[in-house]
């Protein structure tokens, strides 16, 4: 039998889905994975994400980490249009990053943006009341004043993100220079600094050379089974009455019949 090549869409981007619903799906895969590959199996990641939460997106370096350590699958990670910030965090700990010409890599960086209307309600004379327990469990908010301390204290807390970002980056990327990495740009990938990417070709270009020597099976997220009418309307029904309806008859004879 010939090694297989599995291949995997994480896309942040598709609707009605996002960052959390993407890395949930890519937690199921690495389960799957670790139960059917062995080493000599390898895993595409077509990764297309311009970023997204930070929380989110260290969960899906993990999961991939986790996969390369416990099975020794190799993984490469193939960006067709955009893996930047939290998509290059994720593609950053692959095995390899291969990368369309100008496809957008990069963005080692942090943001955060916080509108404040502490002015507005003042000129209006609409007092916001806020209570904590501990010194910064509150630093700046769209409603309170944002005073030196507390803008000073979220500065801090974005450097610290930024730097173990860093460290991620340099401990996968060990031929970046990671001072020209971290600035917080993108760029297309034919031009990006040393070290961003490994090779420069499209997803489809690196199926094909994998074609040639190991099997190549897409994964893909199983469909759910669509509701009937008759149970889309009794979901609706209870659900208006706030009860939970069983998803399909079945569940349905197994709730009656608990105790």
């Amino acid at each position: 039998l010939r090694p297989r090549c599995f291949v995997y869409d994480f896309d942040t981007t598709e609707k009605q889905l996002g960052s959390r619903g993407a890395v949930a799906r890519l937690e199921a895969v690495v389960d799957l994975l670790s139960a059917v590959a062995t080493r000599h199996d390898e895993l595409v990641l077509r990764v297309t994400s311009p970023g997204g939460s930070v929380s989110d997106f260290g969960l899906a370096a993990s999961l991939v980490l986790r996969l390369r350590r416990t099975t020794g699958v190799g993984v490469t990670a193939a960006v067709d249009v955009v893996a930047a910030s939290g998509g290059y965090m994720l593609a950053v700990c692959s095995d390899r990053v291969v990368a369309a010409p100008f496809a957008f890599v990069g963005s080692v960086g942090v943001i955060t943006m916080i509108p404040n209307f502490h002015r507005v309600l003042d000129r209006e004379k609409i007092d916001f009341l806020q209570f904590t327990a501990g010194r910064y469990k509150r630093t700046v908010t769209p409603v309170t004043e944002a005073t030196d301390e507390a803008k000073a204290k979220l500065q801090s807390e974005l450097e610290e993100i930024h730097g173990a970002f860093k460290d991620l980056v340099a401990t996968n990327r060990a031929d970046s220079d990671i001072e020209d990495v971290a600035t917080g740009e993108a760029w297309i990938a034919s031009l990006a600094p040393p070290g961003v990417v490994d090779d420069l070709m499209t997803s489809g270009e690196l199926l094909r050379e994998k074609m040639a020597t190991q099997d190549v099976v897409l994964v893909k997220p199983a469909r759910e089974r669509p509701r009937s009418l008759l149970e889309a309307l009794n979901a609706a029904v209870l659900g208006g009455l706030g009860l939970a309806a069983p998803a399909s008859p079945h569940e349905r004879v197994h709730a009656a019949a608990a105790p």
